[in-house]
């Protein structure tokens, strides 16, 4: 079944809120304002594979977005061609424009498998809607321009490739007049060298409601890329608890 199809099946996945792609350019009149609280989301507990075990995020609060771009690049430490498609390594919401920025950016959770695929998820506060609306605008045109891969010391992605979604409701999680935007894709490659090489699938999404953006990842390795549905789970659990936030919060 193809992802798009599974996104649209599962409707305990993506259908928690009102969803569109990033092409829904023009802003609500009145969009939502969180303030830094919002960082610390409402729980829901995914529907995951048992394979995958929640691991503690203490210690993993707010930090500047500019700080947060500087802890990044140090863990990548390597070159990418062509160079625009680096952001799209960054794991939280950020870009690498964002080295002055004094946005909070915090750890929201994080599950692993016992071979290290990986489901985590990170929280941006931005000043206004507008500006985090900018953010999900330029990841939506790194994810077409990077559309034939990228490579990097020490492994390859080979394809990027844009998730289809849909403008769906789901009453019983959205809070009364709740919008969610998203872009989501999906990565395939390769990492090692000299024939000794081990396949990824990497699938990705920033989710806004007004001024939040909330990052997801999900990593998984060769072994475990049966589980891209508990990808999409995980995902939708962030679309929830995006969407039981209440204004002024």
């Amino acid at each position: 079944m193809s992802l798009p199809s599974m996104l649209l099946r599962t409707g305990a996945v993506l259908a928690a809120a009102s969803i569109c792609l990033t092409g829904c350019i023009a802003l609500p009149a009145a969009e939502p304002v969180f303030d830094e609280r919002a960082l610390e989301l409402p729980e829901v507990t995914p529907r995951l594979s048992a394979e995958f075990v929640s691991e503690a995020t203490a210690g993993a609060g707010p930090v500047p977005a500019g700080q947060a771009l500087d802890e990044e690049l140090d863990l990548l430490g390597s070159d990418i061609d062509p160079e625009e498609c680096e952001n799209l390594l960054l794991l939280r919401p950020i870009l690498l424009t964002d080295g002055s920025s004094d946005d909070p950016v915090s750890a929201i959770d994080v599950w692993r498998s016992d071979v290290g695929s990986t489901l985590e998820g990170y929280g941006r506060l931005f000043d206004s809607p507008t500006q985090a609306a900018e953010l999900l605008r330029a990841r939506d045109g790194l994810v077409e321009a990077c559309a034939a891969g990228y490579v990097g010391e020490g492994f390859q992605a080979t394809s990027i490739e844009r998730i289809a979604s849909e403008r769906v409701q789901a009453p019983e999680f959205a809070a009364e007049g709740a919008d969610v935007r998203i872009v989501a894709w999906r990565e395939v490659g390769f990492s090692g060298t000299d024939g000794d090489t081990e396949d990824y699938t990497f699938l990705g999404v920033d989710l806004r409601r007004g001024n939040l953006v909330v990052r997801g990842n999900c990593l998984l390795l060769s072994v475990d890329t049966e589980f891209e549905e508990s990808c999409l789970e995980y995902f939708g659990s962030l679309v929830r608890r995006l969407e039981l936030l209440e204004p002024g919060a």
